[in-house]
C-alpha cells in the first residue's frame, strides 16, 4: 500500500501545482491548500479500504486526463468523487463513485468494472439537455479494433450505462446548434474497405441513447490523425476529419447534420473518396486565425519548385472555409515551419504570388511577378541560437528581433525596395502575422 500512497500523494500534488483547468474539478476548493490535502487524504482512505493492491488510471488523449474527478454528479447539491483506478490483482480499471459525508469522510456509491485494458479519453457532456453531464469513456483494446465507448448517465438516481459501442474515433458536439450535444462514432473497417460515421443521440425522458442517422466515408483511409468540431461557417457546426492516405497524404472530411441527416459535405459518392480537400502531407485543421470557424489547409507549391522532389518543397499553405455549399472558399495563406516551431500569414493581395528559398533556419520570402516574369525580395525570417546572436550581434544588425524563446530567436529583415504595384509590409505587419504552432 505504500507505493499506492505514493502513486496518490505525488498526483494530488501536481493538481495542486498545475492550478488545473478542467471545468469538471471544483475549482474553489483546488485553490484551498488545507482543504484540498484533507479531501484527498480522505478518499485515500476509503480507496485503501475498498482496495488491496492498486494504482490511478489517466486517459491517454483528449482534454480531461486526470485520474480523479470532483464534481455533483448526481443533481443533489453534494460532491461526489469519480476515480479510474486498475485493480492490480485483477488487472480490470474500475471506476469509483465515492460521494462526501457531513463528516468530511467518502462513501462508496457505485463502482463499475471497464471493458478496455486502457482508458484513451474521458468526456462529461450534457447529451440530453438536463443540465446534468453524462460520463463518456472511450476505452483501448490491444489494438484500434478493441476500442469500444460507454455512455453513463443517472437514472432512478442511480450512475448506469446506457450505451456501449465499438468505434474507430468519437466526438461530441452540439451540431444541430439545440443547446444539447450529440455523441458521433466514426467506424473503420479497414479489412473491408468500409467507414462511416454515425449519430446517436440521448433521450431526457428514457435515458436511452438513440440512432439518429449515419453517412459513407472512405473505408481506404489509413487512418485519422485529428478531429476537430465547432463552428464551420457563421451559422452551421460541423466535424472535420482529417484522414491519412497513402505514404504522407492526406485530406479532410465535412460532415454537417442538416434536415434531420447527416451529409458528408467533400465526399465524391460516385467514385466513393474525397479529393477536394487532398493534400501531399498532414496538416491539421483548425480555427488558425482564431475567428471562430474552423479552417482547412490546402498545400500549394511556391513558384520555381513545379518540378522539385515532393518531400524537398516548401509548401505554402491556403487556409480554406467551407463556402456553404460543396465547396471551399479561400481565407489566407501561410507559411509553416514545424522544426522551427512557427507560422507566418502573407497579406491576402499576395495569393498565389509567394514564394520562397529556405537554407537551414532562414527562409527567404519573395513576391513573384506573373506580368513581369520575375521575382522581387520582399523579407527574410533568421532562426538562431541565442548565444550565437549575442556572440555575433554585429552581424544582425540589419535584422530587428521578432521574438525569443528560451534558447531560439527569431529575426527579420524587410526589403524596403519593392515594386509599387506590390503590397509592401512593415515591422509591425510581422509582428501581427508571426505566431508559434501549438
Amino acid at each position: 500500500m505504500k507505493k499506492n500512497r505514493l502513486v496518490l500523494s505525488i498526483f494530488i500534488i501536481m493538481i495542486f501545482l498545475s492550478g488545473c483547468t478542467s471545468d469538471i474539478l471544483d475549482t474553489k476548493s483546488l485553490l484551498e491548500a488545507p482543504r484540498l490535502s484533507n479531501k484527498y487524504v480522505e478518499i485515500q482512505k476509503t480507496l485503501d479500504d475498498l482496495l488491496s493492491d492498486y494504482s490511478l488510471v489517466t486517459p491517454q488523449k483528449g482534454v480531461n486526463k486526470e485520474a480523479v474527478y470532483l464534481l455533483d454528479l448526481y443533481g443533489d447539491a453534494k460532491e461526489e468523487a469519480i476515480i479510474f483506478v486498475r485493480d492490480n490483482e485483477s488487472y480490470e480499471i474500475k471506476i469509483i463513485v465515492l460521494q462526501r459525508e457531513e463528516n468530511e469522510s467518502w462513501v462508496e456509491r457505485n463502482t463499475f468494472s471497464g471493458i478496455g485494458l486502457n482508458i484513451n479519453r474521458i468526456d462529461f457532456r450534457d447529451l440530453d439537455g438536463d443540465e446534468n453531464n453524462e460520463l463518456i469513456i472511450g476505452w483501448e483494446g490491444s489494438t484500434l479494433i478493441d476500442r469500444g465507448i460507454s455512455v453513463y448517465t443517472i437514472k432512478s438516481d442511480q450512475l448506469v450505462e446506457v450505451f456501449n459501442k465499438n468505434y474507430t474515433a468519437y466526438t461530441v458536439e452540439d451540431l444541430n446548434i439545440d443547446g444539447n450535444d450529440e455523441l458521433m462514432l466514426i467506424n473503420l473497417d479497414k479489412s473491408k474497405g468500409i467507414a462511416n460515421a454515425v449519430l446517436y443521440d440521448l433521450d431526457i425522458d428514457t435515458k436511452s441513447m438513440y440512432y439518429v442517422d449515419q453517412v459513407k466515408m472512405d473505408g481506404y483511409v489509413n487512418g485519422y490523425y485529428n478531429i476537430t468540431s465547432g463552428y464551420v461557417s457563421p451559422n452551421r457546426k460541423g466535424v472535420l476529419i482529417d484522414a491519412s492516405v497513402g505514404a504522407h497524404a492526406s485530406y479532410t472530411d465535412l460532415i454537417i447534420f442538416q434536415n434531420g441527416q447527416l451529409r458528408n459535405i467533400f465526399y465524391n459518392t460516385k467514385w466513393e473518396y474525397t479529393d477536394l480537400t487532398f493534400r501531399p502531407y498532414s496538416i491539421k485543421s483548425r480555427d488558425i486565425d482564431e475567428d471562430g470557424i474552423i479552417e482547412i489547409p490546402l498545400l500549394r507549391i511556391p513558384k520555381g519548385y513545379e518540378e522539385t522532389p515532393s518531400i524537398e518543397v516548401p509548401y505554402i499553405t491556403a487556409w480554406m472555409e467551407w463556402n456553404g455549399l460543396f465547396g471551399l472558399r479561400f481565407d489566407k495563406e501561410s507559411y509553416m515551419d514545424l522544426n522551427n516551431n512557427f507560422i507566418i500569414f502573407f497579406p491576402e493581395e499576395w495569393r498565389y504570388n509567394v514564394t520562397l528559398a529556405t537554407e537551414k533556419d532562414r527562409y527567404i520570402f519573395d513576391y513573384y511577378s506573373f506580368v513581369d516574369k520575375k521575382g522581387y525580395s520582399i523579407f527574410e525570417i533568421l532562426v538562431l541560437d541565442k548565444e550565437d546572436y549575442f556572440d555575433n550581434r554585429s552581424e544582425y544588425n540589419d535584422y530587428r528581433i521578432i521574438d525569443t524563446l528560451i534558447n531560439r530567436m527569431y529575426l527579420v529583415k524587410i526589403n524596403e525596395n519593392i515594386p509599387e504595384n506590390v503590397k509592401s509590409i512593415d515591422f509591425d505587419y510581422i509582428l501581427k502575422n508571426f505566431k508559434h504552432l501549438n
